[in-house]
């Protein structure tokens, strides 16, 4: 599996016009992805085109804390949504139309998202954690599933514009020609998954016109979660179970990848019996979504294998199954305790010792 973009804009693609804020990047990067796809389509048979856009757009365009530090709160954000969607979009019809009967691959977008958990059973908590889970995978997952941004985050960022004198939404319309460019295209569905949220309803509407202010609802972490390395990390597997029951429910039970999960620690300890657990719990409740949900889930990727550079953190969040020394000029790997348990998951396909799977 090779993915196209993992957040390396061209510092002279920002300069010249501004990244993915202009129109302009959409036909520059379907020239760099067919470019990929005559040297490589060979070899790949899996292509990401564009890996966690809500990171690349909410973080990079909107709050400004990931590169390029762009801050343009509730409008640079959608704005890159639209321009990563199209991009996309015409990255994997190049494919289709150019690639797919020689090489015969697969195309997807990877889209990253917690799971937000209601706080009652009240309606309106049910309602803000549906409504979270449309602004976190919906705005990217529903224009490529079901066409069209998600109704909710339309009519809200509408709403919420009119109420600041705007005379129009800070969320760009998508043509009639763009929806139809968009929809559909995936081969299948990818999630990016961490950690979850609990949500309740607000009942006041804050007056800032962001990302936080047009979704609107109380979210937290419970103490009682497991922590894991950085502050937005919390362990509570049930999360990953129910974001692949939504996924199977919201977009007509497509094949899910999970390409992203892991726990990060700050500790580096080579005894990292909690990143053993927190691959058991989840993958267990991948297991669970498989045979009792009957979710279409075919693959699972760990992250990471080493210990990689986190974006805000840099070599200090700690993820990967091998140590890597930085002290040492070789970057020597050394194995965790946690490489064991995952090798034994893929040789006997078992969560738990071996001597105890049933299959």
């Amino acid at each position: 599996m090779v993915t196209l973009y993992h957040w390396d804009l061209p510092q002279k693609l920002q300069d010249d016009f501004g990244g993915w804020l202009s129109p302009k990047i959409v036909d520059i990067f379907a020239d760099y992805a067919r470019t990929c796809f005559e040297l490589f389509g060979d070899e790949v048979k899996w292509w990401i085109t564009i890996n966690e856009p809500k990171q690349i757009c909410g973080a990079g365009y909107g709050i400004g804390v990931f590169a390029p530090g762009i801050q343009q709160l509730g409008v640079g954000d959608y704005q890159c949504a639209k321009n990563v969607l199209l991009a996309h979009a015409k990255a994997y019809h190049i494919y289709d139309k150019e690639f797919r009967q020689k090489n015969q691959g697969k195309v997807a977008i990877v889209i990253d998202s917690g799971w937000f958990e209601p706080a009652t059973t009240k309606p309106d908590d049910i309602e803000a954690s549906e409504r979270a889970l449309q602004f976190s995978y919906g705005l990217y997952g529903n224009p490529v599933f079901n066409g069209d941004w998600p109704a909710v985050v339309k009519d809200r960022i509408a709403q919420r514009s009119k109420q600041a004198g705007l005379k129009e939404s800070r969320l760009p319309d998508l043509s009639p020609e763009e929806i139809a460019l968009i929809k559909g295209t995936h081969d299948f569905l990818c999630l990016n998954h961490y950690t979850s949220h609990m949500v309740s309803a607000r009942s006041e509407e804050p007056p800032a016109t962001d990302f936080g202010g047009d979704l609107n609802v109380n979210e937290w972490m419970p103490k009682e979660w497991p922590r894991g390395g950085e502050r937005w990390f919390a362990v509570w597997p049930p999360g990953m179970r129910k974001l692949l029951v939504w996924l199977k429910k919201t977009y007509n039970n497509p094949e899910i990848v999970i390409t992203e999960n892991g726990l990060s620690d700050n500790t580096g300890t080579l005894e990292d019996d909690h990143r053993i657990n927190y691959y058991r719990d989840y993958l267990s409740n991948c297991l669970d979504a498989i045979y009792i949900d009957k979710v279409n889930l075919t693959a699972y990727t760990a992250w990471s294998i080493l210990d990689d550079w986190e974006w805000s953190t840099g070599y200090h969040s700690l993820i990967g199954m091998y140590k890597v020394d930085f002290n040492d000029p070789n970057r020597a790997r050394i194995p965790r305790k946690s490489v064991g348990y995952f090798t034994q998951i893929v040789k006997n396909r078992c969560l738990v010792d071996p001597k105890d799977c049933v299959h």
